[in-house]
């Protein structure tokens, strides 16, 4: 399990009931900060409504068992962005941020107020820092 993340009920609580609306409501309670009222949270429940409930219980279970990669951070030998939002829950910045600080060169940015989910709660910002870092990088420009 990764650092800063708790055992995840939703494989068993999914697996038990077979009802992708328990796995929803589990979501809710999880991701907290304005879930699923912000556009991209509504829209990231609805990508999940549409799956089925065994889907996601074996999502659940990989995330849950897949190893820690944190010894791997330091080898990590290119340029490196890591993005998180202070209104993350799942994985806050004070998780995040030690990450960051172990890939050397890499560049911490942080969003004022989506959570887990930036990419869809707060996708102009999110695009303009992937965009900066891709022109650091020579890749844009």
């Amino acid at each position: 399990m990764h650092p800063g993340t708790q055992w995840n009920p939703w494989p068993t609580w999914v697996g038990v009931t077979g009802r992708t609306q328990d796995a929803l409501r589990r979501c809710d309670r999880a991701l907290g900060v304005g879930w699923p009222r912000q556009t991209g949270n509504i829209q990231a429940r609805h990508l999940i409504a549409d799956q089925p409930a065994a889907s996601i219980a074996a999502a659940s279970v990989g995330m849950a068992e897949r190893p820690d990669s944190t010894p791997d951070l330091a080898g990590i030998d290119v340029p490196a962005l890591v993005i998180t939002s202070t209104g993350d829950t799942l994985i806050p910045p004070d998780v995040s941020s030690p990450m960051a600080g172990q890939i050397p060169g890499a560049r911490l940015e942080v969003i004022e107020g989506p959570g887990h989910l930036s990419n869809l709660e707060a996708p102009e910002e999110f695009n303009r820092l992937l965009e900066l870092h891709l022109e650091r990088c020579g890749i844009l420009g």
